[in-house]
């Protein structure tokens, strides 16, 4: 078992308080440091035991007075007080070159110990950020077990499983920790969990050959097989616990893939691991004696069919004590990191939050050394064929030593439906009459489709042609996912004769059909044939799956239709004042609605319907009002009395919301897009791009994640703060000023019971913003500045001067529940605020 660290979260919560307080306690003698003990220095997971370092004013000696330091020979003392001295006396001297982020560090509100306590940590544990650990109970997942309306149960519809109903507990640990980090915190890196500080209680050990690459054992020296034994047994028992955890919050039911390539073709196979066959291994396990070559070999031949014949070791390398247990060392190490890389979708490359890098290879080495005799695993990213631009990112496979060496541009999938919707999901499944048939999987922008019985292909909505799809498939049979196109290089048609061929033949780049009309001829034809099955998947583990995304696919997918109403991610922005307000979905559609059917050359039916819906449920006057429940007695009484109505309204609301996808911010964060949806029907709808600099630098917190969507778009309303904003009829410059929105805290593990109480901004006092969990990059940090003419702070935003690497440590183990964001739903307790860029004064002027 991982011994626990003592200090608490409350603790912790307290001492930063203190901290920020009075710097004027007096402060006691620390001992002085051992540089022998460099690897166990206990900084904590907090700063509790510095809470009695503060420093009074003007206690500095003459010494560190007159000589100023370099930050190395600074550090290198070991010593927390003399460096929060020394900083205290020499910050504007030390802060240049390539440590000038030092300032920021104050700026955000870090007192003079805790600086230097940073950068010892710093100094002492990168790139490992230690955490404490938040799940303490061990727990063992159910081996038949299954959410409702899963893929497993549509597909496969089994007789001998159970199927309970999981239930979210409120003291379930990822209310607080998104799922994907619990998992790591559980599984850690393959079994190693960097949770004290002490390297030599660590389960395991890592090298960093490259900067990217990581190597691990489970044997430090010489130590005997019990202890190798103890450190399987715990890892084994952390990934029992997340397996736990996740099925509590409808994660998964009773299994979960990794994709492993076995064999010198360039393909790999996307495998199931059944969480019954890690139960057996658990057991095995703990009544296993390290003295005992028969109980070693009885865990060895469980984790064979743990393995799911991903490999078949020889039968000579279980005959010694060592050859079994490194072989369930090796197993161990294989389902923990396939568990974390399950949580990632398999997408790489691995960034784990208790790793300041980001990993593309990771070598497994069972009991930690390499021999001849003994064979390892290698996990490293690759490029798929036609499933990398479903990803949009390259995965992370496992591969035995002894095929390290093959390299391959692009590798192929052998999958079953089950197992992609799993991985991939959520997705919309078209079965055949035939019930064993599956005809396509609708999923991740794209249709997956059989091109005969035994491979399928991967085509983006756009390019899809029906052509291509020529049979339905055996749901029991593996797909292999290919790009059947192939170069032909012995043609080589000329430019020139490429355009005479194309005359008269081509429309202006980056127009196409209408995605709803393509969707209507696809139902058409599966009407009486096919039955249509949504596959829920309640942890959308692909990372980077923005909300946009996901409230594209509520609508196209016809659920969550009042969640998706009440949203608040539409971005109105007024083309006179260039003033943003931030504002429901509703409320963008009540905007834009009337002005997109006056654009169309509607049939008959869509126009009746149109008028009923005007006329007879006045439904703009519905969506802008302020009781959600009124709108939704509206909607259920059309689709009631009138569902050829509410099928309409939602196919106009889908083609709307799907015109403003490209809005937002950029994918690079370079431009900012805004919609000009004319009036006239005659002008085609534009979108409008300006930078993301000066003085609309703010929009660049506006960017896509797992909670922030924008559907930005122009209205011509004079939005105006206090009676002023208005330019009339002066040019505009392509600058928009500021945003109207409202903030809140971004729930932590030392906040969650806080959020439940208001939030005021204080003036004068920095938080870094956004999406905390998200993939991004992005670093950004926003001043609070009160203005007496106004009730509602100014957000000024800048982008922060530290590292990724530091930005990630400060961010996981320093300043937890100072971390704004934007509110994600109405019943959120939020803060109106004004957010505007760090060199926009016109705030005060307004």
């Amino acid at each position: 078992m991982e011994d626990e660290i003592p200090t608490s979260r409350d603790q912790l919560h307290s001492a930063n308080k203190r901290l920020k307080g009075s710097a004027r306690s007096p402060s006691p003698e620390l001992p002085e440091f051992d540089p022998r003990q460099m690897d166990q220095i206990a900084l904590p997971v907090g700063m509790a035991s510095l809470a009695a370092t503060e420093l009074q004013d003007g206690n500095l000696s003459h010494e560190t007075m007159d000589h100023i330091p370099t930050v190395d020979t600074m550090l290198g003392s070991g010593d927390v007080e003399r460096i929060a001295k020394t900083l205290q006396a020499h910050l504007g001297d030390l802060a240049t070159g390539e440590w000038t982020w030092l300032v920021e560090l104050q700026e955000l509100g870090c007192s003079w110990s805790e600086m230097a306590g940073f950068l010892l940590e710093k100094r002492i544990q990168s790139p490992w950020i230690y955490f404490e650990p938040w799940v303490t109970v061990r727990k063992t997942p159910h081996v038949a077990f299954h959410v409702k309306g899963c893929v497993h149960k549509d597909l496969e519809t089994p007789h001998d499983t159970i199927v309970r109903s999981a239930t979210e507990s409120s003291t379930t640990p990822v209310h607080t920790k998104s799922l994907r980090r619990t998992v790591a915190s559980l599984c850690g890196m393959a079994g190693v969990v960097p949770n004290v500080p002490d390297k030599q209680k660590w389960n395991g050990a890592v090298e960093f050959a490259d900067v990217s690459e990581a190597r691990l054992g489970y044997r430090l020296d010489d130590e005997p097989l019990s202890i190798i034994l103890a450190r399987v047994q715990n890892a084994i028992a952390g990934l029992c616990t997340a397996l736990a955890v996740i099925q509590e919050t409808h994660g998964c039911c009773d299994r979960f893939s990794v994709l492993c390539r076995d064999s010198v073709r360039p393909q790999v196979e996307l495998l199931s691991v059944h969480f019954e066959d890690i139960v057996t291994l658990h057991d095995a396990l703990q009544i296993a004696d390290s003295r005992d070559l028969q109980s070693l070999q009885d865990c060895a031949e469980v984790s064979r069919v743990a393995m799911r014949s991903f490999y078949m070791p020889k039968a000579a390398s279980l005959t010694t004590e060592q050859g079994a247990l490194h072989f369930c060392a090796l197993t161990a190490q294989f389902l923990c990191l396939g568990l974390v890389l399950y949580s990632y979708a398999h997408c790489g490359p691995l960034d784990i939050f208790f790793l300041e890098r980001e990993l593309s290879k990771v070598e497994l080495l069972g009991l930690g050394r390499r021999a001849d005799n003994q064979i390892y695993i290698v996990a490293r990213t690759e490029r798929l064929t036609c499933l990398d631009a479903m990803l949009n990112s390259p995965v992370i496979v496992f591969s035995l030593s002894s095929i390290e060496g093959l390299t391959a541009d692009r590798l192929d999938v052998l999958a079953s439906v089950s197992d992609v919707v799993d991985t991939w999901g959520p997705a919309t499944i078209t079965k055949s009459s035939q019930s064993d048939q599956v005809a396509s999987v609708d999923i991740r922008g794209g249709t997956l489709y059989a091109l005969g019985s035994e491979k399928g292909h991967w085509a983006s909505h756009e390019s899809l042609n029906h052509d291509w799809w020529v049979a339905n498939w055996d749901r029991r049979n593996k797909l292999l996912v290919e790009a059947f196109l192939q170069t032909n290089v012995a043609c080589a048609p000329s430019e020139a004769m490429c355009l005479q061929a194309l005359q008269g033949n081509w429309l202006p780049l980056g127009t196409g059909k209408a995605y709803w009309r393509q969707q209507e001829r696809e139902l058409g034809l599966q009407a009486g044939q096919h039955v249509i099955v949504t596959a829920n998947v309640m942890w959308g583990k692909v990372p980077g799956s923005s909300l946009k995304s996901r409230l594209l696919d509520d609508l196209k997918y016809k659920r969550e239709y009042l969640a998706f109403l009440d949203s608040p991610c539409g971005l109105r922005v007024s083309f006179c004042s260039g003033l943003a307000k931030r504002v429901r979905m509703r409320d963008l559609l009540a905007d834009l609605m009337p002005i997109y059917v006056e654009r169309q050359l509607l049939e008959s039916r869509s126009d009746h319907h149109w008028k009923m819906m005007s006329d007879d449920y006045q439904v703009m006057d519905k969506l802008m009002n302020d009781s959600l429940a009124d709108c939704a007695s509206m909607f259920r009484n059309m689709n009631r009395s009138h569902p050829d109505c509410f099928t309409t309204f939602w196919k106009f609301a889908f083609e709307i919301i799907l015109a403003l996808k490209p809005t937002g911010l950029h994918a690079d964060g370079k431009c900012f897009t805004v919609a000009l949806i004319p009036n006239d029907p005659s002008e085609v709808m534009r979108g409008v791009s300006f930078p993301a600099e000066r003085s609309n630098f703010w929009t660049r917190t506006l960017q896509d994640t797992q909670s922030c969507a924008t559907f930005a778009y122009f209205t011509l309303d004079c939005l105006q703060l206090g009676g002023h904003g208005c330019r009339n009829t002066k040019e505009w410059r392509r600058k928009v000023l500021l945003l109207e929105t409202e903030v809140r805290p971004q729930v932590s593990e030392s906040s969650w019971l806080a959020a439940s109480s208001a939030w005021t901004p204080e003036d004068g006092i920095y938080h870094t913003f956004g999406d905390r969990d998200a993939e991004t990059k992005a670093t950004l940090r926003v001043r609070v500045v009160r203005s007496p003419s106004h009730a509602d702070p100014q957000l000024v935003v800048q982008k922060s001067s530290l590292s990724p690497s530091d930005w990630k440590r400060f961010i996981e183990r320093w300043k937890h529940g100072e971390h704004l964001q934007e509110k994600i739903s109405q019943t959120d307790l939020a803060h109106r605020a004004f957010i505007t860029s760090t060199n926009n004064t016109a705030f005060n002027s307004l």
